[in-house]
């Protein structure tokens, strides 16, 4: 096998067969149903990956193989999941923003660049302990009196126990060249119902940027968000959070460009390459359900709006 698009494809849905035949025909919930069919699928994806890694040792060759394979596992698992359970559109909302994060991950795992590493977020009560300390020493040289260093102080710790030590300073993607420490937050869809996640993120980048600013790391934070669709009220939110300063903001193909920029490899050019379309690359069943299908608000198919992903 050459790990082409069309022998993944075959490969994918061959041996997937056998599992969605059986699934299809048993009574039981669609949970259960699905949740053999993927197991199934990531058993067959691992397979094909490690076969991937074996025979392909330069770097670009073996990101290339491993995003392709990945794709058409995409590809086929979606297909496989709407034919034993149709997708609604809140289902395949969700999920097509998981597989895109997951697509997209793999730039960093198998990276070209060599420079980039990854890293585990901070633990927040420590980054929270370190932080008060380094405010406390810059209080103690001020020109205060024990007394009032002593209120000031205790009235700033109020603020930070009011957080807890609820804040998860994690995120889809944590890695670091030789200059800068970067926090990706990656979003399929950006749209009105994202307040809360707004202010998590602002919460999230508030922290880093203290770290920042009292030098308690060895190479500066900086926080990204890389959005491939925005609706509506979305744009609204996208802006807050760059007009705060603390979070840059990538769309639709800025994502890509900037994946290339720091990993090198470039998904654009991988996608033209080898003709990567979910409208074309899926089964005729899944083309007709994605087409035939809208979402309630945006009046779109689910091709048009979950699917297209460049």
């Amino acid at each position: 096998m050459d790990y082409t698009k069309v022998e993944l494809l075959q490969y994918f849905r061959k041996n997937s067969e056998d599992t969605f035949r059986k699934e299809y025909s048993i009574k039981t919930t669609n949970q259960s149903k699905t949740k053999q069919m993927d197991k199934n699928m990531d058993k067959l994806k691992a397979e094909i990956i490690e076969q991937i890694e074996k025979r392909y040792m330069k770097r670009n060759e073996r990101v290339e193989k491993i995003f392709l394979a990945t794709y058409c596992w995409t590809v086929v698992s979606l297909e496989r999941r709407n034919a034993l359970w149709a997708y609604n559109s809140m289902d395949l909302s969700r999920r097509s923003g998981e597989l895109w994060e997951r697509l997209i991950k793999v730039s960093w795992k198998y990276p070209v660049n060599e420079e980039i590493s990854i890293f585990k977020a901070p633990s927040f009560v420590d980054v929270m302990s370190k932080i008060k300390i380094s405010y406390r020493n810059k209080l103690d040289r001020m020109s205060l009196s024990d007394i009032e260093k002593k209120w000031i102080y205790t009235e700033y710790t109020k603020i930070w126990d009011l957080l807890g030590k609820g804040i998860n300073l994690d995120s889809d993607q944590l890695f670091e060249n030789s200059n800068e420490k970067f926090i990706i937050d990656f979003k399929g869809s950006y749209g009105s119902n994202e307040k809360g996640n707004k202010d998590r993120l602002l919460s999230v980048a508030r922290v880093y940027s203290l770290l920042n600013y009292y030098h308690l790391t060895t190479k500066p934070y900086k926080c990204i968000l890389a959005v491939r669709t925005i609706q509506g009220a979305g744009h609204n939110y996208l802006r807050q959070l760059e007009d705060s300063g603390l979070w840059k903001v990538r769309r639709r193909e800025e994502v890509y460009n900037m994946v290339q920029e720091f990993t090198g490899f470039d998904i654009l050019n991988c996608i033209s390459e080898n003709q990567l379309e979910f409208s074309t690359d899926f089964n005729q069943d899944t083309i007709n359900y994605m087409k035939s299908n809208f979402t309630s608000r945006q009046h779109q198919t689910f091709l048009d709006y979950y699917l297209t992903w460049w």
